[in-house]
């Protein structure tokens, strides 16, 4: 028997964490998704972030129709958490990475944000380039809450 897919709809909205100097605005909608596997349309999360520190924008571009920063978000579950995975690109910089949104199962409007690069082999890549592939524009993990 096939596994029902989650209603996404509980996320959608905007998402704030602020950190020291740091503020992170998340914007998550409802789009539709054609799930190969299963041969049919699902509902899976997609999205647009904001950043800035110490007062300055550092990505506040809207994405095009096509293209959105947050990928194909839907529930899964890894250790026993739940979490919403997403394939993540990188406004400022352009790299791609996996981003993990943390559902708390005591607070409905509380995620926690942790953001990770695409594992990979890296043939005759010094360490310092490992290290930079690993760097992005936005912070890797913060507490978002929803935004009213």
């Amino acid at each position: 028997m096939q596994k029902e897919l989650p209603d996404m709809s509980a996320f959608v909205g905007a998402w704030i964490g602020v950190s020291g100097v740091d503020t992170l605005i998340v914007d998550l909608q409802l789009k539709s998704y054609f799930l190969k596997p299963l041969g049919k349309n699902i509902c899976v999360l997609y999205g647009d972030y904001e950043y800035k520190s110490d007062s300055t924008f550092k990505t506040d571009s809207k994405p095009n129709e096509v293209e959105f920063p947050l990928n194909v978000g839907i529930t899964q579950e890894r250790d026993e958490r739940e979490f919403i995975g997403f394939a993540f690109r990188d406004k400022e910089l352009g790299k791609t990475g996996r981003l993990r949104l943390y559902v708390d199962e005591k607070n409905a409007d509380k995620l926690e944000w942790r953001l990770s690069y695409g594992e990979g082999i890296y043939i005759n890549a010094t360490r310092a380039e490992i290290e930079e592939r690993k760097r992005f524009s936005v912070p890797t993990e913060m507490t978002l809450y929803r935004r009213e």
